[in-house]
């Protein structure tokens, strides 16, 4: 994870805790929040979810591809990041259930709810920020891609390696 993400899940959970703190109605009375925090939550974090594991499954393949045109297993660390992406998805998606079952249970505490709120804005936020490092990832893996040499790739189907 990057510094500046760090930074805005710090900034945010701080900045949230202490409006919690000072003035929880202005968090715990947000329609907005009060309607999002439920089975809404858990289906955008759901969404975001199954969108960003099929990146990391089509990484995987590029990655397994690039390694079989060079015949040298030289991934291993970068697969490790997209697999720690992976499961940070995963635990959010998880995380999010007792969120929503935690914001039913303070219905009557507005700071309490107001936690609840940053916390699941910090969760939709570093889905976010994975969504983006694995985009940046799969774009950072197309500039490097060699657009002339598709002679000797067997995964091309160009017209050069069909005639030839």
């Amino acid at each position: 994870m990057r510094s500046t993400q760090i930074i805005s899940l710090a900034l945010l959970l701080i900045s949230g805790v202490t409006i919690a703190i000072c003035k929880p109605a202005f968090l715990s009375g947000n329609s907005f929040l009060v309607g999002f925090v439920n089975h809404e939550f858990i289906n955008v974090l759901a969404v975001m979810v199954t969108v960003s594991l099929v990146s990391v499954v089509q990484i995987h393949l590029e990655y397994t591809r690039i390694e079989r045109r060079f015949q040298k297993r030289v991934f291993s660390v970068a697969r490790s990041k997209v697999n720690s992406s992976a499961l940070i998805l995963t635990s959010l998606m998880i995380f999010a259930f007792p969120v929503s079952f935690l914001r039913s249970e303070f219905d009557g505490n507005a700071t309490a709810l107001s936690i609840v709120f940053i916390v699941s804005l910090m969760c939709v936020l570093e889905a976010i920020f994975i969504m983006y490092d694995l985009i940046q990832t799969v774009c950072v893996m197309a500039t490097e891609e060699p657009l002339g040499d598709t002679k000797n790739d067997p995964d091309t189907n160009s017209p050069a390696t069909q005639d030839g």
